[in-house]
């Protein structure tokens, strides 16, 4: 597979992410579980840690101020609008893996989702885009379907 894109150069670019977050970053939430001033206040500390990558230190950042939930570690897969492709992260740590906060009831809060969708709606290759049809949002409660959690494993 070659992966060709606009806004990256090479797969090193990729890798060595440059980008960071500033700490203003909005994002609209989807879900009743975080709050717009809550999610201000986990993405303020956040400032620092690369937009696109970092999903562990996210969570933990998450879990410190909202006091509550497990972080899980597992697989991720984010389903284009059309459910033809989808992009993502497999469970094969320490290679490859993704972090959010478990809440009870199957609700989730992942600060680090826009940075996956951002990197799926970024990447192609010579079908076309990973990632179409999505734009960058952070959840906050139950998954959608086209948001495909499975947790591994659990750091408290």
């Amino acid at each position: 597979m070659q992966v060709i894109s606009s806004k990256v150069t090479t797969a090193e670019d990729f890798i060595e992410d440059k980008k960071f977050l500033t700490g203003d970053e909005k994002y609209k939430i989807i879900g009743k579980s975080l709050t717009e001033r809550q999610l201000k206040k986990i993405i303020k500390e956040c400032a620092g840690l690369k937009k696109n990558w970092d999903c562990l230190s996210k969570a933990k950042i998450a879990k410190k101020i909202l006091k509550k939930g497990r972080i899980m570690v597992g697989s991720l897969m984010v389903n284009s609008s059309d459910m033809k492709s989808q992009y993502g992260f497999y469970y094969n740590p320490p290679y490859e893996f993704h972090a959010w906060l478990q809440l009870d009831k199957g609700k989730v809060i992942d600060i680090a989702l826009p940075g996956v969708i951002d990197n799926g709606l970024n990447l192609s290759d010579d079908e076309g885009p990973f990632l179409t049809g999505r734009k960058p949002v952070v959840l906050g409660g139950k998954p959608l379907d086209w948001m495909l959690y499975n947790g591994f494993e659990y750091i408290d």
